[in-house]
This record gives structure tokens, sequence and C-alpha cells, in this order.
């Protein structure tokens, strides 16, 4: 396709390639005609690439062959007072220079034309169901009607703003001195803060960033975030780690009851330790990703991604020093992975025991970097020690599943504890289900429970997950799932990006979503 002869064939290809231009073993080496003894191709090379994407491009206006054919895989996704209507072009698009699409609901006379998906239909009644057909056309004419499936628009739980000056894209939620605790990121002031209910009212204060006084820092510190609570030395202790965006360091700061103290836990070190060498010291690597912890008898344990690396690396706090150790991501014995791990993880304590949950990708589309093949692991533990480790595979590509992972959420409802994450089915980097296991089904091998969310489109993060269900991203919009009848409602059907955190939490014992709503810090009411 990509090389001409010096005798002209018509049809034969597209461009008109010099060999002698593409030698062996040189970044384009593959657009020559033939290949070389012992030649092998890793990547196709920026010029291949370029051309099939030149071939992909829309040709310029001109004059279309044929009427434009049905538009594919159409699809109507619940929204409030609106539904979301998704397609692909007609097999002949190209050919035919469609200029526009029509989607008419039914019933009803409300009509809207557009040029791409998704397209968002509003003014529909919550409660009632609307059906949608959508055709393609051109300058010669219109397609056959592609139908849709029937959607019930549903109403979107009350929200209440909690603090509109920051926009909380990274969000942790905890419990100190029976006081629910929302530590947040401010992006735009590049701050950490941190909100406490008391007395049926919030209050909000800024726990570091912009400051050079008592260990803090003026740096950006506006990054992920985790928190712990537990006894530490025999006093309570509300614990947050938070990236630094400046440095791409990992911080800490500890709240006793009386004051606050800080320290860089990890990414100051002199060089980037290699993940061969097994005794651990602080590294120079890039440790600002993301990160969870947890206080067990044992200990305050952070765990945390190097992203210069794709290893899983932790910390335990011994007094007033850290230790360090790296968990996973460097081998394939005592039953580790050399996969590139941590891009999401959730740890939880239950009694002396840590549980760590993460996903590791095994393989990437070399262009788009998007996963081809991923697991979802767990790490656990009744110690501080590195060699107390045991490890479990809990999802993994294969029968039937193209990737599994995405994002994980762990939770612990003292009587039970269960895991959840995403997996994909057809389109290796697009999930279509959300899947979940309590922990002593994992323990005993047993499969994960798997959901479908066709009808409210594809999962994607935030992810979080209670004992009664799981909050979850859903083509943009905000999602709940009830883990007992496996039912899915809509929580709002806000513009939600998939970088953002999200968590529950309980006031009065009602539950609430909390989470970034058009930039603030916002909590949505359970329905």
């Amino acid at each position: 396709m990509l090389y001409t002869p010096t005798d002209y064939s018509s049809g034969s290809s597209v461009s008109h390639l010099d060999d002698a231009a593409f030698p062996s073993g040189t970044v384009n080496a593959v657009m020559t005609h033939q290949i070389d003894p012992a030649e092998v191709f890793r990547d196709p090379g920026p010029l291949a690439v370029a051309m099939l994407q030149d071939m992909m491009t829309k040709p310029p206006a001109g004059i279309p062959i044929g009427i434009p054919t049905v538009p594919r895989n159409v699809k109507a996704l619940v929204g409030d007072k609106s539904a979301v209507i998704t397609f692909d072009p007609p097999t002949n698009a190209r050919m035919a220079q469609v200029t526009s699409y029509e989607i008419k609901v039914t019933p009803g006379a409300i009509s809207k034309v557009a040029t791409t998906s998704p397209v968002t239909i509003s003014g529909l009644k919550n409660g009632f169901a609307y059906s949608f057909s959508i055709t393609a056309k051109n300058a010669l004419g219109t397609s056959e009607v592609a139908n849709t499936n029937a959607v019930i628009p549903q109403t979107g739980w009350k929200a209440t703003v909690l603090d509109s000056s920051a926009d909380a894209k990274h969000l942790a939620v905890g419990t100190y001195n029976k006081e629910p605790v929302i530590a947040y990121s401010d992006s735009k002031n590049g701050d950490l803060k941190l909100a406490t209910y008391h007395a049926g009212l919030w209050s909000t204060k800024v726990v570091d960033g912009n400051a050079l006084t008592g260990g803090k820092t003026p740096n950006d510190v506006s990054g992920n975030i985790s928190m712990c609570v537990g006894s530490i030395n025999g006093t309570s202790t509300l614990n947050i780690f938070y990236a630094d965006l400046t440095k791409k360091w990992l911080r800490w700061a500890g709240y006793d009851g009386r004051k606050w103290s800080y320290s860089i836990v990890d990414g100051n070190g002199l060089k980037i330790q290699p993940y061969q060498e097994p005794l651990r010291v602080r590294t120079a690597s890039d440790v600002s990703v993301h990160s969870s912890c947890v206080v067990t008898p044992s200990g305050l344990q952070v765990f945390y991604r190097d992203e210069s690396q794709g290893i899983l690396l932790g910390a335990v706090k011994d007094g007033t020093k850290w230790r360090y150790e790296l968990v996973d991501g460097d081998r394939q014995t005592d039953f580790r992975t050399t996969g590139d791990v941590g891009f999401h993880m959730q740890a939880i304590s239950v009694g002396s025991r840590a549980y760590l949950l993460y996903d590791s990708v095994l393989s990437v589309n070399t262009n788009t970097k998007e996963p081809l093949r991923g697991e979802i692991r767990l790490a656990y533990r009744d110690s501080a020690y590195p060699e107390d480790w045991k490890y479990l595979t809990l999802d993994s590509s294969g029968n039937g599943l193209a990737v599994a992972g995405f994002d994980v959420a762990l939770t612990n409802n003292g009587k039970s504890q269960s895991a959840s994450w995403f997996a994909s089915t057809i389109n290796p980097s697009v999930p279509d289900q959300i899947r979940w296991i309590d922990m002593d089904s994992a323990l005993m091998g047993l499969a994960p429970t798997s959901l479908s969310t066709e009808r409210f489109g594809a999962p994607t993060s935030p992810l979080a997950l209670d004992n009664t269900g799981a909050i979850f991203g859903c083509q943009g919009r905000l999602c709940a799932e009830n883990l007992a009848d496996q039912n899915i409602t809509l929580i709002s059907g806000g513009n939600f990006s998939s970088k953002l955190d999200t968590s529950w939490i309980t006031l009065n014992k009602n539950r609430y979503a909390v989470i970034s709503k058009d930039n603030k810090l916002t909590l949505l009411k359970a329905a």
C-alpha cells in the first residue's frame, strides 16, 4: 500500500517512496518494500503512522458518491431530563460526504441536527420512556432510519456545595474523633484543604501549600490525596498523604488533635533507585501519581506508584523516619509480577491485616499506549515487613475478558470487605463492565460478579465503593450501582471528568457522594 515500484502499476499503492531513504535500523525502516534478513519491526515509525492518518482523514468537500448508509451502533443513554445519543458514522461516510445527522424523539416533536456523536437531547420528562431515530444526510439525500433503544430519564441526586472556591479534583474521606472529614485539592491556589463536619456545620482550612512555616511548603500540593486514621503510639492521628506537583514528591501531614506535623515521604532521594535493588532507600523517582495508606498495630504504612519505573513502592513510618520497600512490579517469582503496576490503588486495614488492591498493565498498544492486557492484583500481610506480603490475581485478561483494570475500589464495612474494578470484553481500551467480589470469596479463588453498564454507557473513573453500592463515572455522567439488586441509577447528568476522585460519606445516617461538580466541592444526596 505504501510503496510504489518504478514502473507504476495502476492501483498498486498510494505513495511513491525510495528504499534508499529508509535504511535498515532507522525509525522509518518499515517504509521499504521488502524486509532485510533478521530485520524486526517493533514500531511502524512516524511516517507510516502519518500516512495511515492521512488515509483516514475525511476528504475535502466535493461531489458525494451515493446516499449515506444507515448510522451504526446507535444507542440512547439515560440522563436527567435528557438523553445522550451515541452512534458511529455510516460505512460509506467518506465517499458519501455525510454533512449532518438528524435525531428525532418519540413521542414528541423534538428534533436535533448534529455533525458528530455523542449528542445530548434536552427537554425530556423524567419518568417517561423515549426512543430516538437517527438518519445521516448529504447533498444527495437521507439514509435509512436507525432506531435506538428506549430510555427513561431519571432525576439526579440533590447537590449541596461545600466549598465553591476549590475545585476538589482530588479528595479523600475519613472520620476523625467521630467527625467526618474530607481532604481535597485546590488547584487554583495549589493548596491541600480539609473540611470538617461538626454540630451540623462544615468548616474548612488550608493544611498545606503557599507557606514556609512549621514544615509546610510553598509548592503546588493540589495532586493525588489519600487519608487514613488510627492510633500511633497511643495517639489517634489523622494522616494525609498528598502529591507535591512541583517536585514530584510524596508528602505527609499528620494531626494528633493538637498540632500538625509534616514530612517528605519520598521522591527527594539522590537518584532513581533501580527496581533490581532489594534494599530500598529514598528514591528520586516521580512518586506523585497515586498513593493509599493504612494504620495497623504495626504502624503507619503508605503505598505509592513509582511513575519513573512502573513499580509499586511502600514506606512505613518508624518514629520520625521512613522505612522503604518495593511491593510489586519487579519480578515474576514469589507470585509477583513484572507488569506496570499501581496506576490505581486502594488500601484498607482489618485488625492487623493490610489489604492493597491495585491494577497491573501487562501489555500496551505501542502507538496509543492504551492497555491491551491487564489484571487486578491483591497484596496482603499481617505485619509491616516486606517478606510477609502474599499476592493474588483477582481478575485478568482471557476467557472473554480483554482487560481488567481501569480503576479500583476497596471497602471495609466491619463484617466483610469488598473490591471493585472495571473490565472490557470487546474493545480493550473501552470498559463495559463493573466487577466486584468480597474478600472471603477472593481468598477462596472464586470468580467476581460482573454487571454490564450498557444502558448508562461505558464505566469510567472515578470509582468508589461502600458496603451498599458503587459510585462510578458513566460516559461523562455520574452513576451508582446497588450491589444487592444490581440496579444502576443516575446520580448526576453533569459533565464529570475521568480524572476526578469521588467517595461515599454518611452524615446523620444519610449517604452522599462527594465529588467536584462544576469545579466545586459538592455533596450529592442519595435518592
